[in-house]
């Protein structure tokens, strides 16, 4: 099992004057939304006032979340009078959390976040999880509108003055989001995705446009939709790239064993969720032209496919149209392709990136990769 890894909330404001007051409302709200804690509430209070700054640690179902209170003015650069460290992303993973549980959960901690908000009155809100591989993470460099901020948490709050940047308080409240909410304290809740991580496979996420680029490019809803739908009916088939000649590992199925049933090589046709678990073969392919054949034997696997969705080309000689391969490499710009350089082999011996991760398959010399057949595909 890889590394995991837990969510970061931190509340941006430029000061906080009530210290126990405030540290008492925060546990408050927090335990409203289901966040217990088992600390003496008294001691820790006068603990962190008397230290203008302490912790405390709340449980979401028995998770754990330190709560770190700065009551100190803060200084010149962003700083934050409240922080949430937790609640480790394995709360909300797939596997092991039912989705319902996982949904139950992710409200509540967004319900206390809205909460805090209103208590603390921050000009910044952000909650996501800080996985070391992303290039940019939600933290500002500076106060509003020199904030740096490029992309969103899984949780943002914009205080008021954000909403000029942004086009105004009603723009934001448009922003394409899974929720937008308008709080009580003027400032707007962003939450980008249903559950916080890297996405569960049983939460449909749709077509929605980028809300990034329409909070920090300032792209209007009208040219998002309209670059998704271009997005969607473009097709990548990273083979296209190969140089005469050269070897990749291609993920093919063939018709019969397709889980639908369809008519004719047209990708436009096929239905979105082809999964690479339904494949026949992982074969190591040569260009030639514009069809792709099996590396060892020679055998004809498919053509080569189009933007639009379609093979390029007729087929080859003598070979039966019910012949051709359907890669499940194919896919649409929406869906982010994977580059060639992880299906690119040097050898038909060395497998690629895919073909070592998935399992690489050689045709026997004289042999057929299609079941009915006992000898190879090939041109007359």
């Amino acid at each position: 099992m890889g590394e995991s890894y837990s969510m970061r909330t931190l509340f941006f404001a430029d000061e906080m004057s009530d210290g126990e007051p405030f540290v008492r409302r925060t546990v408050e709200r927090l335990r409203e939304n289901g966040l217990d804690t088992d600390t003496a509430l008294d001691d820790a209070v006068a603990d962190i006032t008397t230290g203008n700054g302490g912790r405390i640690e709340v449980r979401l179902d028995g998770y754990p979340i330190e709560v770190r209170f700065d009551l100190e003015a803060p200084a010149e650069e962003p700083d934050t009078v409240l922080w949430l460290d937790g609640p480790d992303e394995s709360a909300f993973e797939e596997h092991d959390i039912p989705l319902d549980t996982a949904r139950n959960r992710a409200d509540r901690l967004a319900d206390a976040i809205a909460d805090l908000t209103v208590e603390t009155d921050p000009w910044l809100v952000v909650g996501w999880i800080p996985y070391p591989y992303r290039d940019v993470h939600p933290y500002p460099e500076g106060h509003p509108p020199e904030t740096g901020l490029e992309r969103l948490g899984w949780v943002t709050v914009f205080g008021e003055l954000f909403h000029e940047q942004f086009g105004g308080r009603e723009r934001l409240l448009e922003a394409p989001a899974w929720n937008v909410r308008d709080l009580e304290n003027g400032a707007v809740l962003v939450r980008e995705q249903e559950i916080p991580g890297s996405g569960r496979s049983d939460v449909d996420p749709g077509p929605a446009p980028s809300t990034d680029d329409y909070l920090f490019e300032g792209e209007s809803l009208a040219d998002l939709w309209t670059e998704i739908e271009r997005q969607r009916s473009t097709y990548v088939d990273p083979f296209r790239d190969l140089e005469e000649g050269e070897l990749a590992s291609d993920i093919v199925m063939c018709e019969d064993h397709a889980p639908v049933e369809f008519e004719g090589m047209d990708y436009t046709s096929f239905p979105d969720d082809l999964d690479r678990s339904d494949r026949c073969h992982v074969l190591c392919v040569r260009r030639d032209g514009d069809k792709l054949w099996e590396g060892n034997s020679g055998e004809f696997v498919r053509r080569l496919v189009d933007a639009d969705g379609r093979p390029i080309g007729e087929m080859p000689d003598g070979v039966p149209d019910h012949r051709e391969m359907i890669s499940l490499v194919v896919a649409t710009e929406y869906e982010d392709p994977t580059a060639l350089d992880l299906y690119r082999m040097e050898s038909p011996d060395e497998p690629s990136v895919v073909g070592g991760l998935i399992g690489l398959q050689r045709a026997p010399d004289g042999e057929s990769i299609w079941q009915d057949r006992d000898e190879p595909v090939t041109r007359d």
